[in-house]
């Protein structure tokens, strides 16, 4: 077998014996889903007989989750390996931009904890809540959200583990 074919098989595009969503994001630990339509097609790409749908079920039935575990790039992660990749990966990236979020959008740990609060009773219940929604509660509170303040408040939420994208809206 030549080294194209080796690589194919290993990445589970040819022959794939994966049967569902959440088995191939476990066996690649990690599936880039910045480009969320890309990202479906990636994991389907590996499945015996999937349909888009069977991604989408497995996301909305939070079996695998979307969320920030490494380089600041949204990942589909199957649900039980969340939290000990984030404990593994989120103390680097975090450590790493600190400075640059304070710098450029005056986010330190302060507004991070009032944030935090907004979101955790914004969550109570279980409940999911859109990012606009989470967005209106920050400025309500006084938390500007401009200038991509707001999304670099939920990454860093994220990666602490308190948040991740839920099911799509709209």
């Amino acid at each position: 077998m030549d080294l194209a074919q080796r690589r194919l098989r290993n990445q589970y595009i040819n022959s794939s014996p994966l049967e569902d969503p959440v088995e191939v994001v476990r066996a690649l630990c990690a599936v880039q889903a910045q480009d969320y339509y890309a990202s479906l097609w990636a994991v389907g790409l590996r499945l015996r007989g999937a349909q888009e749908a069977d991604v989408e079920r497995a996301l909305n039935e939070r079996r695998i989750v979307r969320t920030w575990p490494m380089r600041g790039t949204l990942h589909f992660i199957a649900a039980e390996d969340v939290r000990w990749l984030l404990a593994l990966l989120a103390p680097r990236v975090l450590q790493r931009q600190t400075a640059r979020l304070r710098r450029e959008f005056a986010i330190d740990r302060p507004v991070l904890r009032r944030a935090r609060k907004i979101v955790e009773k914004a969550l109570c219940g279980g409940q999911a809540v859109t990012r606009s929604s989470l967005y209106e509660r920050f400025d309500a509170e006084g938390i500007s959200t401009e200038r991509q303040r707001g999304l670099h408040i939920l990454w860093w939420l994220a990666h602490e583990g308190l948040i991740c994208c839920g099911p799509r809206a709209g």
